[in-house]
């Protein structure tokens, strides 16, 4: 680099002027990531720039050098990459900036008198195979030269004290295949301008901009292996490069001699990196290859044993050969796509597949298996959900070799324990395949596994459509399950044999008994509430629609009970179509929408069909046909998008309703829950109810914040992808405050002890991703030095409504006993706010207010209905508190008190121990006086 053009003092020497590199070939993109850098140079005297081989972090150091020489009255740049000897690092950088030892002075000494005279900028180019020399030599020219910045690139940080390491981020990649999206990606626009360099002819049009898309996505926007492809358009068209990624580093190669020699493949550029490995860190990262997508430190820990696993990983994170991500507050880990190729040669090489992919496949099978039962009926707690989801490539990496190496008791088990995941995840037709390929061999494995894979295959076949394969698979896994003393099983089992039953007064025992077992061994359980159910719906196909609504109703309590979103809102939904039989419609909209909510909270694909279908029902009867049509029609689509398909009894019924007639607009599964709810209008309240957005506002645009429960962030109802957590966390804090916050204000909720300079540039960089994230800087507005989401803005908040509604619910309540809207502000909380995310104390306020209201306003729903004698719907207020809150006296003394007047001694006495346990092993305390005093009165009576 030359040296910037300022002016220098009289009788000065001659500035350092070792030359940057010369491009031959044009910069794409990077604009954020110069001006992150550049502004970071401003605040620290040592940044590297960190990341893995071929990321470019030195085209990006060129451009920033090239960019702040202004600033300095010198600069130079070093490029160490051929340098093998640590200890000739002073005299080479000493010799590359333009000194030369003088007299006494050794090399170090002498560009610490030199680089004193000037501001100057010193970059150390390639340093991760001389780490700690470099330290060594940085640091002295830091603590001598209080005027010198330095700018290093190395796979790893250098580790000098007051460094800050900056990792260099991939391109942006398309999000989606159509030609716009390619070229608005800077993955995209490298690989086109390299690719116009091969072959001057070439050109990204609608035919070939998906195989451009999938490449840059598989090479994880890594630039070197994008320019290492677009190179192949001379002899390969893009849809034959994609199709042979897989051996990336056979295709990836160029004999170009302007190249660098380890940047001319792929291979050779990942060997440089290889071979500077520890022998732990080798083994370690071959050994990091089984795992697709990305992967926990307990699985690493298990699976890859060795010592210090953990510090062994955090080298091979500091050395850029793994990416962390934070999700939901757990670390996670991946290869990129060529960096694992690479690890999997290794592997097999060192003739360590078999016995790694065994130990993978056996972990995530465990790891599954033991929470069988949390998953059950499609819902878990939001932790254990969220880590099915990031395991999901596992699974089938697990069970896909279980099945190839004949494993096929843990092939069975795996199935069986993921099949109701797949379901929550609408991933049918897959559980389908993988369940019918393990079954082919379930007389080679144990009964207990194979009757287990028998009931879950017949669940999936009920869904699918495959109606003839119910009940033999069903029949299957009775007859397995009854000799294994596995009551939970037999009882699901039972339930599937009783929903394959054509004769009704043989699925009626079949139902009673699974009924009897589940509640002799899992009383209140899903499975209690899953029996109850089917059996309720045998009654209302028999037309005993009182029987039906009792044992519905009783589903929906302990679905209430437990918080189960399933077993919540599919009674709900059956209680919803029981009403539209008897002609009420207004009540039975009020249920379909509701459970139509919980459903699509939930993320339960089949579940909004079944409330679709209702209120496609009530659309009909309600004069409505053309809404009844358009639902339908949409629902028929998606189903057959994921192989739910509908029953004969169903295609017939739904015909008569127009579910053949051409959909008058496509839409996603989210757009037609919206326009389902939008159809339905508003039961009339007793006085005006609380402003709420209007259609217009709850169209495309709008912005749906969930914090109550697990956080869910969707614009358009596309969820958001977030680069990293503060930004997310930015607009939750300024949503919590609508009059907006200070700069100074969000510095002291997120950086405390961050110096003003840090905490500007802190907030500058997440305000910006905060609003790329949106889609632009109208999202978040700024009005006299206060930051605030645009009060016009279409924005569903559901903290804040909860809020005001039950706010407004409790009154109407206390007034005239009305509980619709109270009751309609409960559903909306599925836990506290923001529980369990990884963010500032500054939560914590509106946390604890807003479960006061959920506490409150339960307790005024169970001591008015206690009152009026209401007792199965007082108990039901009182469970639901009880289940928020399980140390709470007050409502275990509430629910032991309906108990008792509904004659269920039994359940009292329950109750009182299990609250006696459970305060002796969390607070190592006994019951309040009162409420063993009102135990005894209620057991006495």
């Amino acid at each position: 680099m030359t040296t910037a053009p300022a002016p220098r003092p009289s009788g000065s020497f001659q500035a350092a002027t070792a030359s940057r590199p010369v491009q031959l070939t044009t910069f794409i993109g990077r604009e954020r990531e110069i001006a992150a850098v550049d502004d970071l140079l401003q605040s620290t005297r040592l940044l590297t720039l960190t990341g893995v081989g071929g990321a470019g972090k030195t085209r990006l150091a060129a451009e920033v050098a090239a960019r702040v020489a202004l600033r300095f009255e010198a600069s130079g740049w070093v490029d160490l990459a051929s340098l093998s000897d640590p200890a000739l690092v002073p005299q080479v950088v000493a010799a590359a900036l333009g000194y030369r030892e003088e007299g006494d002075r050794s090399a170090v000494e002498t560009m610490v008198h030199r680089l004193c005279e000037r501001t100057t900028l010193v970059i150390l180019d390639n340093c991760e195979h001389l780490v700690d020399a470099c330290a060594e030599l940085v640091e002295k020219l830091l603590k001598g030269c209080p005027i010198v910045r330095i700018l290093a690139t190395s796979r790893e940080a250098l580790g000098v004290p007051g460094e800050q390491a900056w990792l260099v981020p991939p391109l942006s990649l398309p999000t989606h295949t159509s030609l716009p999206e390619v070229l608005s990606s800077e993955a995209g626009r490298l690989f086109l301008e390299r690719a116009r360099a091969a072959l001057p002819s070439f050109v990204v049009d609608d035919a070939n901009a998906p195989a451009v898309s999938q490449i840059c996505r598989r090479l994880d926007g890594i630039p070197l292996a994008i320019e290492l492809a677009a190179a192949r358009v001379r002899v390969l068209a893009p849809r034959q490069i994609a199709a042979r990624l897989d051996d990336a580093f056979t295709l990836l190669t160029t004999s170009g001699r302007s190249t660098v020699q380890r940047h001319r493949t792929l291979r050779e550029t990942i060997d440089w990196s290889y071979a500077l490995l520890t022998p732990a860190e080798a083994e370690l990262f071959r050994r990091l290859s089984v795992f697709a997508g990305t992967f926990s430190l307990d699985a690493v820990e298990a699976i890859c044993e060795g010592d210090d696993v953990l510090d062994v990983l955090s080298s091979l994170v500091d050395k850029s050969l793994v990416v962390m991500e934070a999700a939901q507050g757990e670390a996670r880990y991946r290869l990129l796509e060529t960096l694992r190729q690479y690890a999997q040669e290794r592997l097999a090489a060192a003739n360590e597949v078999a016995a790694t992919r065994h130990c993978h496949a056996l972990f995530f099978t465990e790891l599954v298996a033991a929470r069988e039962r949390d998953t059950f009926g499609g819902a878990s707690e939001p932790e254990l959900t969220t880590r099915l989801v990031a395991e999901e490539g596992n699974f089938r990496a697990a069970g896909d070799w279980a099945h190839e190496t004949g494993d096929y008791s843990t092939s069975l088990r795996l199935c069986a324990a993921l099949h109701w995941h797949w379901y929550a995840r609408g991933h049918f037709r897959e559980g389908w395949n993988r369940l019918q390929a393990a079954l082919a061999h379930a007389d080679e494995a144990p009964p207990l596994d194979a009757g287990k894979a028998y009931a879950a295959a017949a669940m999936i076949a009920y869904l699918t459509g495959a109606l003839d394969q119910v009940g033999p698979h069903a029949a299957r896994a009775v007859a397995l399950l009854r000799d294994q003393n596995d009551p939970w099983h037999l009882s699901y089992a039972l339930i599937f044999h009783g929903v394959s039953t054509p004769d009704p007064m043989a699925a009626e025992r079949l139902f009673v008994e699974a009924t009897s077992l589940a509640r002799a061994h899992a009383p209140g359980s899903v499975l209690l509430a899953f029996g109850l159910f089917w059996q309720g719906m045998l009654a209302m196909n028999q037309h005993n629609l009182d029987l039906a609504e009792r044992l519905l109703g009783e589903d929906h309590a302990i679905g209430r009970a437990l918080g189960h979103p399933a077993a919540i809102a599919f009674p709900l939904t059956m209680l919803g179509r029981l009403k539209l039989q008897r002609g009420h419609l207004e009540a039975a909209a009020v249920d379909l929408q509701r459970a139509l909510r919980v459903h699509a909270d939930n993320r339960d694909v089949l579940g909004c069909f079944w409330s679709l279908e209702g209120l496609a029902q009530h659309a009909h009867l309600a004069g409505r046909p053309e809404r009844a049509a358009q639902i339908l029609a949409v629902v028929r689509e998606q189903r057959d998008e994921i192989g739910a398909l509908w029953s004969l009894q169903e295609e017939k019924e739904f015909q008569a309703l127009g579910a053949s007639t051409p959909q008058q607009r496509s839409m996603t599964l989210p757009e037609l829950v919206e326009y389902a709810l939008e159809s339905i209008p508003r039961v009339p309240d007793a006085e005006p109810s609380p402003p709420v957005a209007s259609p217009a506002q709850s169209t495309a645009r709008t912005l749906a914040v969930r914090t109550l429960g697990p956080v869910q962030i969707r614009l358009a109802s596309v969820p958001l992808a977030w680069a990293s957590a503060k930004p997310r966390e930015l607009l939750l804090l300024l949503l919590c405050y609508p009059d907006g916050r200070t700069r100074e204000q969000v510095g002291l909720a997120f950086w405390p002890d961050a110096s003003i300079e840090q905490v500007r540039n802190n907030f500058h960089v997440i305000l910006h991703r905060l609003r790329k994230t949106l889609g632009g800087t109208h999202w978040v507005r700024l009005a006299n030095e206060q930051y605030a989401v645009d009060p016009q803005a279409a924005v569903d908040f559901d903290a804040s409504r909860f809020e005001r509604d039950v706010t407004a619910g409790l009154a109407r309540f206390k007034k005239n006993g009305d509980a619709a809207l109270l009751e309609s502000a409960l559903t909306l909380y599925g836990g506290d706010f923001l529980e369990n995310e990884v963010v500032g104390d500054w939560h914590l306020e509106l946390r604890d207010r807003l479960r006061q209201k959920y506490v409150g306003a339960l307790t005024a729903l169970g001591e008015r209905h206690m009152k009026e004698e209401h007792w199965p719907e007082a108990a039901d207020a009182w469970r639901r508190l009880v289940a928020r809150d399980e140390l709470d006296e007050r409502a275990y003394r509430g629910l032991m008190t309906c108990h008792a007047r509904l004659g269920e001694r039994s359940q009292v006495q329950q109750l009182y121990q299990r609250m006696e346990r459970l305060l002796d092993k969390q607070l190592e305390a006994k019951p309040q006086p009162e409420t063993t005093q009102l135990y005894r009165r209620l057991l006495s009576t």
